[in-house]
């Protein structure tokens, strides 16, 4: 008797333990059948939409960055091509024509003929004897106050004593500048001044050539160009005879 209730007892709790696991398996399968019915009626987002949004908040960062970014160097104070072109331009009118064979009349032609309208303004000096100013009433996009001056004797034709124009400032401005000079001036030297706002180069034939980004006090009073506040920082690029002891006295 106790052998058969044993075997008994143990079919009971067999059966128990079928009837539990599967009231847990169907309830487990109820809550999957209500789970898709939710999503399919749009009450639980899927999983893969959950990853999705997550996803979308990362572009909004890198646009931020890139905001951030774009303030830092905006593209308004890089050289448009137009401007780069005009640069080189100018930088190649100052090498031909402050050369020893080059005449006032060569530069006026050709200013005229680069539709710049040069202005010529003659005074005679009884120290310095005849002088012409040459200014241009169109400038290059980019370029403005180009600027020459020309010293005669009775009976000269004239030489250039000083010729530059000025670049519109910005970060790469001087940088821009130099690398003008450096393709546009052959066999130039090594530098034989260099700051981080004044480059100057001593040229084999008694003249100097010089970039300069100007300050506050080189804009203050000057008696041929009209400047404000928002010019600092402009560029300009001369060639003129050496007759300077200094860099402070470059303010033609």
């Amino acid at each position: 008797m106790n052998k058969n209730n044993k075997k008994i007892s143990a079919i009971f709790a067999l059966i128990f333990l079928f009837a539990v696991i599967g009231i847990v398996s169907g309830k487990n399968s109820d809550v999957t059948q209500i789970s898709q019915a939710q999503q399919n009626a749009g009450l639980v987002l899927p999983a893969s939409k959950s990853t999705s949004v997550k996803s979308t908040a990362a572009p909004r960062e890198n646009k931020s960055q890139n905001e951030v970014a774009t303030k830092r160097t905006p593209s308004s104070a890089d050289l448009s091509a137009d401007e780069l072109a005009s640069l080189a331009k100018m930088t190649l009118t100052l090498f031909n024509f402050t050369q020893a064979d080059s005449r006032l009349q060569d530069l006026l032609q050709f200013l005229e003929g680069s539709g710049q309208k040069p202005v010529v303004v003659n005074n005679t000096n009884a120290d310095t004897g005849e002088m012409a100013i040459v200014r241009t009433g169109s400038p290059l996009p980019g370029t403005r106050y180009f600027h020459a001056q020309y010293f005669s004797d009775a009976g000269e034709n004239g030489f250039v004593q000083h010729m530059s124009f000025e670049l519109k400032s910005g970060p790469g401005a001087m940088t821009s500048a130099e690398v003008a000079v450096q393709n546009n001036f052959p066999n130039l030297p090594n530098p034989k001044r260099r700051t981080a706002d004044y480059i100057q180069w001593d040229l084999p034939n008694g003249q100097i050539l010089w970039i300069k980004k100007l300050a506050a006090i080189d804009l203050k009073d000057n008696p041929f160009n009209a400047y404000t506040a928002g010019d600092v920082g402009t560029i300009r690029v001369a060639v003129e005879l050496e007759i300077h002891d200094d860099q402070a006295s470059h303010s033609h």
